[in-house]
C-alpha cells in the first residue's frame, strides 16, 4: 500500500546539462506490519555530448514491530557513447 510518493527535480543550466532530483517514497505493507521509506537523491550531469554521469543515494528505512533496518546504497555510473 502506497502511502506517498514525491518527486521533484531541477535542471539549473540550460538544456538540462545539469539535473538535480529527489524522490521520497513511503509504503505500508499490513500483512507483515512493515513500513517502508526510501529517500533517494540523484545527480544527472551531461558532461559533454557522448558522455553521461548518474549519481545518486539511497537511504532506506524499514520499521518493523520489534526492529528498526537502515540500508544505505550509493550508486554512480559513467557512460560513454560513440
Amino acid at each position: 500500500l502506497d502511502l506517498s510518493r514525491i518527486q521533484a527535480s531541477f535542471s539549473p543550466f540550460p538544456r538540462g546539462n545539469l539535473r538535480i532530483a529527489i524522490n521520497l517514497f513511503e509504503e505500508y505493507r499490513p500483512d507483515s506490519g512493515v513500513r517502508i521509506r526510501r529517500i533517494t537523491p540523484t545527480l544527472r550531469w551531461s558532461i559533454r555530448p557522448g558522455w553521461l554521469f548518474e549519481a545518486s543515494y539511497t537511504r532506506a528505512i524499514e520499521d518493523l514491530v520489534v526492529l528498526n533496518e537502515k540500508r544505505d546504497t550509493i550508486f554512480a555510473r559513467l557512460q560513454v557513447f560513440f
